[in-house]
């Protein structure tokens, strides 16, 4: 979904999109049409039943109709959460529907066109004297409510002035330091030195969103060498990036009768029932990169959410591009709306982008990673030709994205330094083989992967052994061409150099 660099970029809005289509509105507007004799009328009503309405919409699993938009200036009123700030409807068929109801960050300019196909109800109500004359409108499109929310995401925190926190504008000479540090190879050990040794004889069933993607693959791996040393068996089910997929892989995985879970790459919230259920058992959880922060994971039965802390790991990607381009970069972002963690990354990458005064926000493009591989390629060829040189450097939430989009990239002509590519996690293979030839991409904020897995396996050791996880975040760490030699980058991954499996090893007493 396109968007385009905000004017104003110390004043604007969130409001969230939400989408209720005409199956549900319909009954609703037939119980009150006879009652109804002007907009406000309308407006009221709705205000009053929102909830109900917002109940069977969520009941319907409809989560699609729920995305964010990013609005310079201002779009109605602003006064709480709770308030309708706009009510509209569409105006043209389930086409614009579906184009906007699949969420995401879009971006307007004041005097952009982008809501011309919304059309208030107070001018829908001025052609229609009855409510009832538009059902059949209602009915193929439904309505969106614009609900005000004051910050720009949920999980993007604001500072002192108002602004993200990750949009503070910096020199250039301060990016370039934080950069310094970001890039530091053979950093100590921060993580935790005691703990309990070994519970013997555990079964661990892995779950993993999809293994195509490399940071699953590569915590997959970490978690099997630690189980190893643990004398733990250890059973992977994947869920090859389908829902259907991870209804099977939670199937078996409670088939398979475990001490303990893992879930990999798969948004707590969106698999909080089968949790709930394998938490009732007794049966502890433990996750990497089920939520957008690191620690328990609140309203989940998740003990740890082993990741670095995403708006860190987003904002060095972006301050990245902005120190590689000296501040001059053209960007285009990539995120999948469908996982918490990843709009909150590119949130993060937007508000640094736009805090650069000499750079431009080309667009923000919802990308589901299951699908990167049949539309990348195609995404990246119609970039070329809507931006052209001024498309500098592409910012991704996963290095997955640029597995298709360097051969397409190739296939245009476009040189191997002709735009740069950097991603926001998770350091796969692939992308270290790109950046040691230089081509295309020239970062990627690598998570200790290997190190992740063991850290899983350490808080479930503790959970079993009835102490409170330990709660280590690892520190962000950038990949580029000057330091991929060190610390695992000759075996194509970020793996410290810091002694952490002899660590755990101790703790264990293995």
């Amino acid at each position: 979904m396109a968007s385009v660099s905000i004017a104003n970029r110390a004043s604007y809005n969130v409001f969230t999109l939400i989408h209720i289509p005409g199956s549900i509105l319909q009954p609703f507007l037939r119980e009150i049409g006879h009652r109804i004799r002007t907009a406000s009328d309308l407006h009221a009503s709705f205000s009053k039943s929102l909830p109900s309405l917002l109940g069977k919409l969520f009941a319907a699993k409809n989560r699609n109709a729920v995305g964010r938009l990013v609005v310079c200036g201002k779009l109605g009123a602003c006064a709480s959460t709770s308030k309708i700030a706009h009510l509209s409807c569409f105006a043209r068929g389930p086409d614009q529907i579906s184009e906007v109801s699949q969420g995401g960050v879009m971006s307007f300019k004041p005097q952009s066109k982008g809501t011309g196909w919304l059309i208030s109800f107070k001018a829908l109500f001025i052609r229609a004297p009855r409510i009832l004359a538009v059902l059949p409108v209602l009915k193929t499109a439904g309505i969106c409510l614009f609900l005000c929310v004051p910050q720009l995401a949920r999980s993007n925190p604001l500072s002192a002035s108002g602004q993200p926190a990750s949009a503070i504008p910096l020199t250039l000479a301060q990016t370039q330091q934080i950069i310094a540090q970001a890039t530091l190879h053979g950093v100590p050990w921060a993580g935790p030195e005691s703990g309990p040794s070994a519970q013997p004889g555990k079964s661990i069933a892995f779950i993993s969103e999809d293994l195509r993607n490399g940071g699953i693959l590569g915590v997959a791996q970490g978690v099997r060498e630690a189980a190893r040393t643990m004398g733990w068996s250890l059973k992977i089910f994947d869920a090859g990036g389908t829902s259907a997929g991870r209804l099977k892989a939670f199937e078996r995985a409670v088939a398979s009768s475990p001490d303990g879970l893992i879930l990999c790459g798969a948004d707590a919230q969106d698999s909080n029932s089968q949790l709930a259920r394998i938490a009732s058992r007794g049966i502890p959880i433990v996750a990497w990169h089920a939520g957008s922060k690191p620690g328990p994971l609140a309203d989940t039965p998740v003990a740890m959410n082993v990741t670095t802390d995403p708006v860190e790991v987003a904002r060095v990607t972006a301050l990245g591009a902005v120190a590689q381009s000296n501040g001059h970069a053209g960007v285009v972002i990539l995120t999948d709306s469908k996982f918490e963690i990843a709009l909150t990354k590119s949130n993060a990458m937007a508000a640094v982008i736009h805090a650069c005064k000499e750079c431009t926000l080309l667009e923000v493009r919802d990308v589901a990673i299951s699908e990167s591989g049949e539309k990348v390629p195609a995404i990246t060829k119609e970039l070329l030709a809507r931006y052209g040189k001024r498309w500098t450097v592409a910012l991704a939430i996963n290095d997955i994205y640029f597995d298709y989009a360097a051969p397409a990239l190739t296939k245009a002509g476009v040189p191997s330094n002709g735009l740069s590519l950097l991603s926001a996690g998770d350091g796969s293979a692939t992308a270290f083989l790109r950046i040691q030839a230089k081509t295309y991409q020239t970062g990627t904020v690598a998570e200790p992967l290997n190190q992740q897995g063991w850290q899983l396996v350490d808080e479930l050791n503790r959970l079993f052994a009835g102490k409170p996880v330990s709660g280590f975040v690892a520190a962000v760490h950038l990949v580029d061409t000057n330091n991929i030699a060190f610390d695992g980058g000759d075996r194509l991954q970020y793996d410290p150099e810091n002694d952490y499996r002899d660590i755990y090893r101790r703790i264990w007493k293995r």
